[in-house]
Protein backbone atom coordinates (compact mmCIF):
# COMPACT_ATOMS: atom_id res chain seq x y z
CA UNK A 1 0.00 0.00 0.00
CA UNK A 2 0.95 3.62 -0.51
CA UNK A 3 0.41 5.83 2.54
CA UNK A 4 0.32 9.63 2.38
CA UNK A 5 1.66 10.89 5.73
CA UNK A 6 0.85 14.46 6.72
CA UNK A 7 1.54 16.46 9.88
CA UNK A 8 1.13 19.94 11.37
CA UNK A 9 -1.57 21.25 9.03
CA UNK A 10 -2.36 23.98 11.59
CA UNK A 11 -5.74 25.05 10.17
CA UNK A 12 -4.11 26.29 6.94
CA UNK A 13 -6.81 25.62 4.35
CA UNK A 14 -4.69 26.73 1.39
CA UNK A 15 -1.78 24.45 2.29
CA UNK A 16 -3.98 21.47 3.17
CA UNK A 17 -5.93 21.55 -0.11
CA UNK A 18 -2.70 21.92 -2.12
CA UNK A 19 -1.18 18.85 -0.42
CA UNK A 20 -4.42 16.92 -0.66
CA UNK A 21 -4.67 17.52 -4.41
CA UNK A 22 -1.02 16.50 -4.81
CA UNK A 23 -1.25 13.14 -3.04
CA UNK A 24 -4.56 12.31 -4.75
CA UNK A 25 -2.77 12.63 -8.09
CA UNK A 26 -0.12 10.21 -6.82
CA UNK A 27 -2.72 7.47 -6.20
CA UNK A 28 -2.24 6.76 -2.50
CA UNK A 29 -4.31 4.05 -0.80
CA UNK A 30 -4.64 5.61 2.65
CA UNK A 31 -3.75 8.73 4.61
CA UNK A 32 -2.11 8.96 8.06
CA UNK A 33 -2.13 12.29 9.93
CA UNK A 34 0.48 12.82 12.65
CA UNK A 35 -1.43 15.54 14.49
CA UNK A 36 -1.64 19.31 14.98
CA UNK A 37 -4.46 19.56 12.50
CA UNK A 38 -5.48 22.82 14.19
CA UNK A 39 -3.77 25.72 16.00
CA UNK A 40 -2.20 28.90 14.58
CA UNK A 41 -4.29 28.93 11.39
CA UNK A 42 -7.61 30.68 10.63
CA UNK A 43 -9.73 27.75 9.36
CA UNK A 44 -9.74 24.99 12.02
CA UNK A 45 -13.32 23.72 11.59
CA UNK A 46 -13.08 23.71 7.79
CA UNK A 47 -9.76 21.84 7.71
CA UNK A 48 -10.85 19.35 10.38
CA UNK A 49 -14.07 18.50 8.53
CA UNK A 50 -12.36 18.13 5.15
CA UNK A 51 -9.46 16.05 6.51
CA UNK A 52 -11.87 13.50 7.97
CA UNK A 53 -13.22 12.77 4.47
CA UNK A 54 -9.81 11.43 3.48
CA UNK A 55 -8.15 10.25 6.68
CA UNK A 56 -9.27 7.80 9.38
CA UNK A 57 -5.79 7.22 10.89
CA UNK A 58 -4.89 10.19 13.12
CA UNK A 59 -2.71 10.76 16.18
CA UNK A 60 -3.08 13.58 18.70
CA UNK A 61 -0.76 16.61 18.42
CA UNK A 62 -0.07 19.12 21.17
CA UNK A 63 -2.35 21.81 19.68
CA UNK A 64 -5.12 19.22 19.20
CA UNK A 65 -4.56 18.05 22.77
CA UNK A 66 -4.86 21.61 24.12
CA UNK A 67 -8.17 22.23 22.33
CA UNK A 68 -9.43 18.82 23.48
CA UNK A 69 -8.72 19.88 27.09
CA UNK A 70 -5.91 17.39 27.73
CA UNK A 71 -2.94 19.78 27.82
CA UNK A 72 -2.32 22.75 30.12
CA UNK A 73 -1.92 25.95 28.09
CA UNK A 74 0.71 27.18 30.56
CA UNK A 75 3.36 25.14 28.72
CA UNK A 76 2.68 27.05 25.46
CA UNK A 77 4.37 30.25 24.36
CA UNK A 78 2.18 33.36 24.02
CA UNK A 79 1.51 32.96 20.30
CA UNK A 80 0.55 29.29 20.58
CA UNK A 81 -1.54 29.89 23.72
CA UNK A 82 -3.55 32.75 22.15
CA UNK A 83 -4.11 30.68 19.02
CA UNK A 84 -5.29 27.70 21.09
CA UNK A 85 -7.69 29.87 23.10
CA UNK A 86 -9.15 31.30 19.88
CA UNK A 87 -9.37 27.85 18.26
CA UNK A 88 -11.36 26.56 21.23
CA UNK A 89 -14.09 29.06 20.28
CA UNK A 90 -14.11 27.88 16.65
CA UNK A 91 -14.34 24.10 17.18
CA UNK A 92 -17.70 22.86 18.42
CA UNK A 93 -18.20 20.20 21.07
CA UNK A 94 -18.56 17.45 18.47
CA UNK A 95 -15.19 18.42 17.03
CA UNK A 96 -13.57 18.44 20.48
CA UNK A 97 -15.02 15.00 21.20
CA UNK A 98 -13.51 13.79 17.95
CA UNK A 99 -10.09 15.06 19.05
CA UNK A 100 -10.40 13.27 22.41
CA UNK A 101 -10.85 9.95 20.60
CA UNK A 102 -7.53 10.21 18.76
CA UNK A 103 -4.67 8.03 20.09
CA UNK A 104 -1.16 9.24 20.82
CA UNK A 105 0.39 6.47 18.73
CA UNK A 106 -0.48 4.13 15.87
CA UNK A 107 1.87 1.18 15.49
CA UNK A 108 2.63 -2.18 14.00
CA UNK A 109 5.67 -4.42 14.50
CA UNK A 110 7.52 -2.56 11.76
CA UNK A 111 6.16 1.02 11.79
CA UNK A 112 5.32 3.61 14.46
CA UNK A 113 3.35 6.83 13.88
CA UNK A 114 3.57 9.53 16.58
CA UNK A 115 3.38 13.31 16.66
CA UNK A 116 6.53 14.36 18.51
CA UNK A 117 8.56 11.69 20.33
CA UNK A 118 8.43 8.01 21.32
CA UNK A 119 9.58 8.37 24.94
CA UNK A 120 6.53 10.20 26.28
CA UNK A 121 4.20 11.04 23.39
CA UNK A 122 1.99 13.11 25.71
CA UNK A 123 4.94 15.36 26.69
CA UNK A 124 5.60 16.55 23.12
CA UNK A 125 9.38 16.97 23.24
CA UNK A 126 11.36 17.93 20.15
CA UNK A 127 13.53 15.52 18.15
CA UNK A 128 16.05 17.89 16.53
CA UNK A 129 19.52 16.52 17.29
CA UNK A 130 21.11 13.03 17.13
CA UNK A 131 20.99 12.82 20.96
CA UNK A 132 17.21 13.39 20.87
CA UNK A 133 16.89 10.70 18.20
CA UNK A 134 18.94 8.20 20.21
CA UNK A 135 16.57 8.43 23.18
CA UNK A 136 13.63 7.88 20.86
CA UNK A 137 15.28 4.88 19.19
CA UNK A 138 15.83 3.35 22.65
CA UNK A 139 12.18 3.90 23.62
CA UNK A 140 10.75 2.10 20.58
CA UNK A 141 11.35 -1.20 18.81
CA UNK A 142 10.10 -0.55 15.28
CA UNK A 143 12.61 -0.11 12.45
CA UNK A 144 10.62 2.82 11.08
CA UNK A 145 9.17 5.79 13.01
CA UNK A 146 7.28 8.69 11.42
CA UNK A 147 6.80 11.96 13.32
CA UNK A 148 6.40 15.73 12.87
CA UNK A 149 6.20 18.54 15.48
CA UNK A 150 9.43 20.42 14.55
CA UNK A 151 7.99 21.57 11.20
CA UNK A 152 11.22 20.53 9.46
CA UNK A 153 11.49 17.45 7.26
CA UNK A 154 14.52 15.17 7.65
CA UNK A 155 15.71 11.73 8.68
CA UNK A 156 17.81 10.18 11.47
CA UNK A 157 19.31 6.76 10.64
CA UNK A 158 20.62 4.37 13.30
CA UNK A 159 23.34 2.06 11.94
CA UNK A 160 23.98 -1.41 13.41
CA UNK A 161 27.19 -0.08 15.00
CA UNK A 162 25.15 2.45 17.03
CA UNK A 163 26.10 5.49 14.93
CA UNK A 164 23.30 7.99 14.19
CA UNK A 165 23.49 10.04 11.00
CA UNK A 166 21.20 12.73 9.65
CA UNK A 167 20.04 12.42 6.06
CA UNK A 168 18.41 15.20 4.03
CA UNK A 169 17.55 12.98 1.05
CA UNK A 170 14.01 13.28 -0.29
CA UNK A 171 13.87 9.64 -1.40
CA UNK A 172 14.93 6.88 1.02
CA UNK A 173 15.05 3.11 0.59
CA UNK A 174 14.21 1.45 3.91
CA UNK A 175 16.99 -1.13 4.27
CA UNK A 176 17.01 -4.19 6.50
CA UNK A 177 19.30 -3.76 9.54
CA UNK A 178 18.91 0.03 9.76
CA UNK A 179 16.41 2.01 11.83
CA UNK A 180 14.84 5.30 10.81
CA UNK A 181 13.14 8.30 12.40
CA UNK A 182 11.57 10.28 9.56
CA UNK A 183 10.16 13.75 10.14
CA UNK A 184 7.64 14.49 7.38
CA UNK A 185 7.74 18.27 7.96
CA UNK A 186 4.74 20.58 8.16
CA UNK A 187 1.85 21.07 5.77
CA UNK A 188 0.61 24.40 7.09
CA UNK A 189 3.49 26.08 8.93
CA UNK A 190 6.85 25.29 7.27
CA UNK A 191 9.94 26.27 9.28
CA UNK A 192 12.64 25.05 6.94
CA UNK A 193 13.29 28.40 5.27
CA UNK A 194 10.80 27.76 2.45
CA UNK A 195 7.17 28.70 1.94
CA UNK A 196 6.13 25.23 0.76
CA UNK A 197 4.03 22.54 2.42
CA UNK A 198 5.79 19.23 3.17
CA UNK A 199 4.49 15.66 3.43
CA UNK A 200 5.65 12.08 2.73
CA UNK A 201 4.50 8.99 0.87
CA UNK A 202 5.47 5.58 2.31
CA UNK A 203 5.25 2.64 -0.08
CA UNK A 204 5.45 -0.36 2.22
CA UNK A 205 5.59 -2.89 -0.63
CA UNK A 206 8.50 -1.13 -2.34
CA UNK A 207 10.19 -0.30 0.99
CA UNK A 208 10.59 3.37 0.10
CA UNK A 209 9.78 6.76 1.62
CA UNK A 210 9.60 9.90 -0.49
CA UNK A 211 9.33 13.47 0.84
CA UNK A 212 7.44 16.08 -1.19
CA UNK A 213 7.07 19.87 -1.10
CA UNK A 214 4.06 21.67 -2.56
CA UNK A 215 3.47 25.37 -3.20
CA UNK A 216 0.29 26.98 -1.88
CA UNK A 217 -1.38 30.42 -1.85
CA UNK A 218 0.30 32.22 1.06
CA UNK A 219 -1.32 35.55 0.11
CA UNK A 220 -4.79 34.03 0.50
CA UNK A 221 -3.77 32.58 3.88
CA UNK A 222 -2.59 36.02 4.98
CA UNK A 223 -5.91 37.57 3.97
CA UNK A 224 -7.76 34.95 6.04
CA UNK A 225 -5.47 35.61 9.02
CA UNK A 226 -6.03 39.37 8.85
CA UNK A 227 -9.69 38.81 9.67
CA UNK A 228 -8.72 37.43 13.10
CA UNK A 229 -6.54 39.78 15.20
CA UNK A 230 -6.10 37.03 17.79
CA UNK A 231 -3.82 35.14 15.39
CA UNK A 232 -0.23 36.04 14.49
CA UNK A 233 1.34 35.62 11.09
CA UNK A 234 3.07 32.22 10.81
CA UNK A 235 6.84 32.00 10.98
CA UNK A 236 7.32 31.37 7.27
CA UNK A 237 5.64 34.71 6.44
CA UNK A 238 7.76 36.61 8.98
CA UNK A 239 11.16 34.91 8.94
CA UNK A 240 12.00 34.35 5.28
CA UNK A 241 15.05 32.47 4.10
CA UNK A 242 17.03 29.46 5.25
CA UNK A 243 18.55 29.89 8.69
CA UNK A 244 16.42 32.89 9.60
CA UNK A 245 14.43 31.01 12.25
CA UNK A 246 16.08 30.24 15.55
CA UNK A 247 14.92 27.09 17.28
CA UNK A 248 14.58 28.80 20.65
CA UNK A 249 11.85 31.03 19.27
CA UNK A 250 9.66 28.67 17.30
CA UNK A 251 8.94 26.01 19.94
CA UNK A 252 5.26 26.10 20.77
CA UNK A 253 5.91 24.06 23.92
CA UNK A 254 8.34 25.22 26.61
CA UNK A 255 11.24 22.74 26.48
CA UNK A 256 12.04 22.94 30.22
CA UNK A 257 8.44 22.25 31.16
CA UNK A 258 8.30 19.44 28.60
CA UNK A 259 11.35 17.78 30.17
CA UNK A 260 9.56 17.64 33.55
CA UNK A 261 6.69 15.73 31.93
CA UNK A 262 8.98 12.94 30.73
CA UNK A 263 9.55 9.80 32.79
CA UNK A 264 12.93 9.40 34.49
CA UNK A 265 13.87 6.49 32.18
CA UNK A 266 13.31 5.79 28.54
CA UNK A 267 10.43 3.45 29.40
CA UNK A 268 7.40 4.54 27.43
CA UNK A 269 4.57 6.21 29.29
CA UNK A 270 1.15 4.59 29.54
CA UNK A 271 -0.58 6.07 26.50
CA UNK A 272 -3.50 5.22 24.30
CA UNK A 273 -2.21 3.24 21.33
CA UNK A 274 -3.92 1.87 18.23
CA UNK A 275 -2.22 -1.25 16.90
CA UNK A 276 -2.66 -2.57 13.39
CA UNK A 277 -0.75 -4.46 10.70
CA UNK A 278 0.40 -2.76 7.52
CA UNK A 279 0.30 -4.74 4.31
CA UNK A 280 3.87 -5.94 3.87
CA UNK A 281 6.81 -5.22 6.12
CA UNK A 282 7.98 -2.07 4.40
CA UNK A 283 11.54 -3.32 4.78
CA UNK A 284 13.84 -4.14 1.88
CA UNK A 285 15.03 -7.71 2.54
CA UNK A 286 18.69 -8.49 2.76
CA UNK A 287 20.24 -10.29 -0.22
CA UNK A 288 19.60 -14.08 -0.01
CA UNK A 289 22.61 -16.26 0.84
CA UNK A 290 24.39 -18.05 -1.95
CA UNK A 291 23.08 -21.64 -2.33
CA UNK A 292 25.41 -24.36 -1.10
CA UNK A 293 26.71 -26.92 -3.58
CA UNK A 294 25.85 -30.47 -2.58
CA UNK A 295 26.68 -33.83 -4.17
CA UNK A 296 24.27 -34.87 -6.87
CA UNK A 297 21.52 -37.32 -5.88
CA UNK A 298 19.20 -39.41 -7.91
CA UNK A 299 16.22 -37.52 -9.31
CA UNK A 300 13.60 -39.73 -7.63
CA UNK A 301 15.14 -39.37 -4.16
CA UNK A 302 15.42 -35.61 -4.55
CA UNK A 303 11.78 -35.25 -5.60
CA UNK A 304 10.60 -37.40 -2.67
CA UNK A 305 12.62 -35.40 -0.15
CA UNK A 306 11.27 -32.11 -1.54
CA UNK A 307 7.65 -33.31 -1.37
CA UNK A 308 8.02 -34.53 2.23
CA UNK A 309 9.76 -31.32 3.29
CA UNK A 310 7.09 -29.13 1.72
CA UNK A 311 4.32 -31.14 3.37
CA UNK A 312 5.99 -30.85 6.78
CA UNK A 313 6.64 -27.15 6.31
CA UNK A 314 3.03 -26.53 5.30
CA UNK A 315 1.77 -28.31 8.44
CA UNK A 316 4.11 -26.37 10.71
CA UNK A 317 3.15 -23.04 9.14
CA UNK A 318 -0.57 -23.76 9.52
CA UNK A 319 -0.22 -24.74 13.20
CA UNK A 320 2.05 -21.76 13.88
CA UNK A 321 -0.30 -19.32 12.17
CA UNK A 322 -3.32 -20.57 14.13
CA UNK A 323 -1.38 -20.26 17.39
CA UNK A 324 -0.15 -16.76 16.52
CA UNK A 325 -3.64 -15.55 15.66
CA UNK A 326 -4.95 -16.92 18.94
CA UNK A 327 -2.28 -15.22 21.03
CA UNK A 328 -1.81 -12.02 18.97
CA UNK A 329 -5.19 -10.58 18.02
CA UNK A 330 -4.80 -7.57 15.80
CA UNK A 331 -6.94 -4.49 15.42
CA UNK A 332 -7.07 -3.25 11.88
CA UNK A 333 -7.69 0.43 11.24
CA UNK A 334 -10.87 1.55 9.60
CA UNK A 335 -10.46 1.14 5.87
CA UNK A 336 -9.61 4.39 4.14
CA UNK A 337 -12.74 6.18 2.94
CA UNK A 338 -13.34 6.25 -0.79
CA UNK A 339 -11.64 9.21 -2.39
CA UNK A 340 -14.41 11.68 -3.20
CA UNK A 341 -15.08 12.53 -6.80
CA UNK A 342 -14.22 16.16 -7.43
CA UNK A 343 -16.75 17.99 -9.62
CA UNK A 344 -16.08 21.56 -10.65
CA UNK A 345 -19.41 23.25 -11.23
CA UNK A 346 -18.00 26.77 -11.22
CA UNK A 347 -18.70 29.01 -14.21
CA UNK A 348 -17.54 32.51 -15.06
CA UNK A 349 -20.00 35.40 -14.68
CA UNK A 350 -19.99 39.18 -15.06
CA UNK A 351 -21.72 41.96 -13.10
CA UNK A 352 -22.60 45.23 -14.85
CA UNK A 353 -24.99 48.13 -14.24
CA UNK A 354 -27.88 45.77 -14.88
CA UNK A 355 -29.77 44.79 -11.69
CA UNK A 356 -27.35 46.77 -9.49
CA UNK A 357 -28.60 48.23 -6.21
CA UNK A 358 -26.97 51.53 -5.23
CA UNK A 359 -26.65 53.06 -1.76
CA UNK A 360 -25.24 56.50 -0.93
CA UNK A 361 -25.68 60.17 -1.74
CA UNK A 362 -23.74 60.65 -4.97
CA UNK A 363 -23.23 57.22 -6.56
CA UNK A 364 -25.31 56.73 -9.70
CA UNK A 365 -25.57 54.89 -13.02
CA UNK A 366 -24.61 57.07 -15.98
CA UNK A 367 -24.17 56.56 -19.72
CA UNK A 368 -20.90 57.84 -21.18
CA UNK A 369 -20.15 57.25 -24.86
CA UNK A 370 -22.95 54.71 -25.06
CA UNK A 371 -21.52 52.44 -22.34
CA UNK A 372 -23.29 52.50 -18.94
CA UNK A 373 -21.10 52.77 -15.84
CA UNK A 374 -21.45 53.33 -12.11
CA UNK A 375 -19.95 56.72 -11.33
CA UNK A 376 -18.80 59.10 -8.58
CA UNK A 377 -18.54 56.97 -5.34
CA UNK A 378 -17.49 60.24 -3.70
CA UNK A 379 -19.32 60.25 -0.36
CA UNK A 380 -19.30 58.03 2.70
CA UNK A 381 -21.75 55.14 2.46
CA UNK A 382 -21.59 54.78 -1.32
CA UNK A 383 -21.86 51.13 -2.39
CA UNK A 384 -23.08 48.91 -5.21
CA UNK A 385 -24.62 45.48 -4.63
CA UNK A 386 -25.72 42.63 -6.86
CA UNK A 387 -27.66 39.46 -6.07
CA UNK A 388 -26.64 36.66 -8.41
CA UNK A 389 -26.58 32.86 -8.56
CA UNK A 390 -23.17 31.19 -8.27
CA UNK A 391 -23.13 27.83 -10.07
CA UNK A 392 -20.42 26.21 -7.97
CA UNK A 393 -18.67 26.92 -4.68
CA UNK A 394 -14.97 27.71 -4.77
CA UNK A 395 -12.41 30.42 -5.51
CA UNK A 396 -12.87 33.03 -8.24
CA UNK A 397 -10.42 35.58 -9.70
CA UNK A 398 -11.96 39.06 -9.88
CA UNK A 399 -11.27 41.60 -12.65
CA UNK A 400 -12.58 45.17 -12.79
CA UNK A 401 -12.92 47.45 -15.81
CA UNK A 402 -12.71 50.92 -14.28
CA UNK A 403 -11.34 54.43 -14.46
CA UNK A 404 -10.03 56.59 -11.57
CA UNK A 405 -8.92 60.17 -12.04
CA UNK A 406 -5.52 61.14 -10.66
CA UNK A 407 -6.89 63.84 -8.33
CA UNK A 408 -6.72 62.60 -4.76
CA UNK A 409 -4.50 59.57 -5.46
CA UNK A 410 -5.27 55.86 -5.59
CA UNK A 411 -8.54 54.46 -4.30
CA UNK A 412 -9.01 51.75 -1.65
CA UNK A 413 -11.98 49.46 -2.26
CA UNK A 414 -13.62 46.51 -0.48
CA UNK A 415 -15.37 43.60 -2.19
CA UNK A 416 -17.50 41.19 -0.15
CA UNK A 417 -19.32 38.01 -1.16
CA UNK A 418 -20.59 35.17 1.00
CA UNK A 419 -18.31 35.07 4.06
CA UNK A 420 -15.27 36.36 2.15
CA UNK A 421 -13.78 39.83 1.91
CA UNK A 422 -11.23 41.22 -0.54
CA UNK A 423 -9.40 44.54 0.05
CA UNK A 424 -7.57 46.21 -2.83
CA UNK A 425 -6.21 49.59 -3.93
CA UNK A 426 -7.04 50.70 -7.46
CA UNK A 427 -4.33 52.71 -9.17
CA UNK A 428 -5.31 55.93 -10.91
CA UNK A 429 -5.85 55.88 -14.69
CA UNK A 430 -5.12 59.65 -15.02
CA UNK A 431 -8.58 60.54 -16.36
CA UNK A 432 -12.06 59.59 -15.19
CA UNK A 433 -12.83 58.20 -18.69
CA UNK A 434 -9.53 56.34 -19.28
CA UNK A 435 -10.69 52.77 -18.62
CA UNK A 436 -8.42 49.85 -17.84
CA UNK A 437 -8.82 46.24 -16.72
CA UNK A 438 -7.07 44.85 -13.65
CA UNK A 439 -7.20 41.67 -11.57
CA UNK A 440 -7.80 42.65 -7.94
CA UNK A 441 -7.38 39.20 -6.36
CA UNK A 442 -9.30 36.08 -5.40
CA UNK A 443 -12.50 35.58 -3.42
CA UNK A 444 -14.26 32.43 -2.22
CA UNK A 445 -17.98 32.23 -3.04
CA UNK A 446 -20.66 29.73 -1.96
CA UNK A 447 -22.90 27.96 -4.44
CA UNK A 448 -26.39 29.32 -4.96
CA UNK A 449 -27.76 32.83 -4.39
CA UNK A 450 -25.04 35.26 -3.27
CA UNK A 451 -24.92 38.99 -2.59
CA UNK A 452 -21.79 40.72 -3.86
CA UNK A 453 -21.03 44.26 -2.69
CA UNK A 454 -18.38 46.77 -3.76
CA UNK A 455 -17.67 49.91 -1.74
CA UNK A 456 -14.85 52.37 -0.92
CA UNK A 457 -12.36 51.29 1.74
CA UNK A 458 -11.69 52.96 5.08
CA UNK A 459 -9.03 55.28 3.66
CA UNK A 460 -11.45 56.51 1.01
CA UNK A 461 -9.76 58.94 -1.38
CA UNK A 462 -11.45 61.94 -2.95
CA UNK A 463 -10.73 60.75 -6.48
CA UNK A 464 -13.81 59.93 -8.56
CA UNK A 465 -14.25 56.44 -9.97
CA UNK A 466 -16.28 54.94 -12.82
CA UNK A 467 -16.96 51.19 -12.99
CA UNK A 468 -18.12 49.47 -16.18
CA UNK A 469 -18.10 45.83 -15.19
CA UNK A 470 -16.76 43.25 -12.75
CA UNK A 471 -15.85 39.74 -13.99
CA UNK A 472 -15.53 36.55 -11.91
CA UNK A 473 -13.51 33.65 -13.39
CA UNK A 474 -12.98 30.24 -11.69
CA UNK A 475 -9.43 30.18 -10.31
CA UNK A 476 -7.12 27.52 -11.71
CA UNK A 477 -5.32 24.97 -9.48
CA UNK A 478 -7.73 25.68 -6.64
CA UNK A 479 -9.74 22.96 -4.92
CA UNK A 480 -13.51 22.95 -5.35
CA UNK A 481 -16.05 21.14 -3.23
CA UNK A 482 -15.56 17.31 -3.44
CA UNK A 483 -18.47 14.91 -3.90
Amino acid sequence: MRYAIVSDIHANWQAWTAVRDDFLKREVNAVVCLGDVIGYGPNPAQVLADLRQYCSNLVLGNHDSAVAGFLDLDIFNDTARKAAEWTMTQVDEAGKKLLRDWPLEIESDQVLFVHAETVAPDAYGYVEQPDDARVCFEAATQPLTFLGHTHRAGTFILNPNGEIVQDAATRLPVVNGLRYIINVGSVGDPRDGTEKASYAIFDDAAGQVELFQVSFDGAALLRDLQQHPELDRPWFLRKRGVGRIRLAYDHAVNVEKTAKMRPATVKRSNVKVVRYALSGSGIVPAAPPEPKTEPARSTSKTVLIIVLAMSLLSTLLTVGLLHWRKTHPKILPAPPPPIPRVVDERAAFTLTTKNVRLSGKTIKVEDKYGVPNIGYWSTSGDSASWTTTVTGAGDYDVELEYAVESKGGNRAIVLTGGDSRLDFTLKTTVRWDSYTKTNIGRIRLPAGPATITLKPGVNRSKSLMNLRLMSFTPSTNVTVNPR
